[in-house]
């Protein structure tokens, strides 16, 4: 569980609104040959693993089809290559794409026709590692994370340093001119203000609660505040969320036994717990006077107007060459109401910038 809470804070980015969709006929893609942009070359293809998937289908789905239900994808893409994660930015063309065990450490996909490109970057081979963070800011700028922490333009050009230390955890503020840093080894979150390149420490302590996970860094909407999570022990011993103030680093208030996966722009948060052995862990709103309402365990990404939580059950899925085939699909719970709702087949990945659900098929 502490996994997939790791994984919504990966995908969570800014906040605009949630565009109102016109009713315009499904798009299907297919990628052709790739004609990359400037200072790009054409993705190498996938590696032929015995049993491992080959290629990825993309879907995409308008919020407003998706109440009205059932809805259709406003857009297909056929990828060639198998994609499992998916970044969206300000340039609603392209999306940064990875793939296990790639070496490139940009790869972007062309959202309107379905071409994957690689960038190269002026970094050294070792200077990325499996944790890596690869995303736009909500400034267009490219933030990568590895050694140490790097800003530079959209494509990686002009790249330099930012936080010589070796980061374990980092976090950009909603309007990504902050950056929260779980330094490798501390317990001391570090914030960093990209503007002048000064930095404050929020002391905590913030302590991973299991083995090699982060803290789970949530920032408040106005960038004034964040809430991570701390463990006296990795078995989940002491779980408690501390929210502390930017400025001065001092802890505003607590949650026990529960760990917060977002920050709703209104002031409450969505927080899980407790966390039992085989049991699923509980999902919560929680206003600022700290009284709790439960809501359906399903979601875990937010959308960008903090109405939808997004998450996926496991169904049956037979095809006529796998009878036995299951997959994801994705639902929308209404944070506010509770209500579960399907949304389509697909991994879900979240929103782009511009509002739209997007899912991973792999085949």
């Amino acid at each position: 569980m502490r996994f997939v809470v790791l994984l919504a804070l990966v995908f969570v980015t800014c906040t605009p609104p949630v565009l109102v969709p016109s009713a315009t006929p499904t798009a299907i893609v297919t990628a052709a040959a790739t004609t990359a942009p400037d200072s790009t070359i054409a993705a190498a293809p996938s590696p032929k693993v015995p049993g491992a998937p080959q290629r990825s289908v993309v879907t995409f789905y308008r919020t407003d089809d998706v109440l009205r239900g059932p809805a259709q994808p406003s857009k297909r893409l056929d990828i060639s290559v198998p994609v499992y994660d998916m970044q969206f930015g300000p340039d609603p063309r392209w999306a940064i794409i990875s793939n296990v065990g790639e070496r490139a450490p940009l790869r972007l996909l062309d959202l309107e026709n379905g071409d994957v490109v690689t960038v190269p970057l002026s970094l050294t081979s070792d200077a990325l590692n499996y944790r890596s963070l690869v995303r736009w800011l909500p400034d267009g700028r490219l933030l990568l994370t590895g050694r140490e922490i790097w800003v530079g333009g959209p494509r990686g050009e002009g790249l330099r340093s930012v936080f010589a230390q070796f980061p374990f955890e980092v976090v950009p503020s909603r309007s990504g001119k902050l950056l929260a840093i779980l330094p490798l080894g501390g317990s001391a979150i570090v914030v960093l203000d990209l503007a002048s390149g000064n930095t404050s420490t929020v002391p905590g302590p913030f302590r991973p609660c299991v083995q090699d996970g982060g803290v789970g860094i949530v920032w408040a909407p106005d960038d004034r505040a964040i809430a991570a999570t701390d463990c006296s022990d990795q078995a989940q011993g002491g779980m408690q969320t501390r929210f502390a103030s930017v400025a001065d680093g001092r802890e505003i208030r607590s949650l026990a036994d529960l760990s917060v996966s977002a920050w709703l722009p209104g002031g409450d948060v969505v927080a899980r717990g407790p966390f039992r052995p085989r049991a699923d862990a509980e999902v919560w709103v929680i206003p600022v006077n700290g009284a709790r309402r439960a809501i359906p365990p399903v979601g875990f990404l937010i959308s960008p107007d903090g109405r939808f939580l997004l998450g996926s059950v496991i169904r049956d899925a037979p095809t006529s060459s796998d009878p036995a085939r299951r997959e994801h699909f994705a639902q929308l719970v209404d944070v506010l109401t509770g209500r579960v709702i399907d949304v389509g087949e697909g991994r879900p990945t979240g929103w782009t910038d511009q509002g739209e659900i997007a899912l991973i098929t792999l085949f």
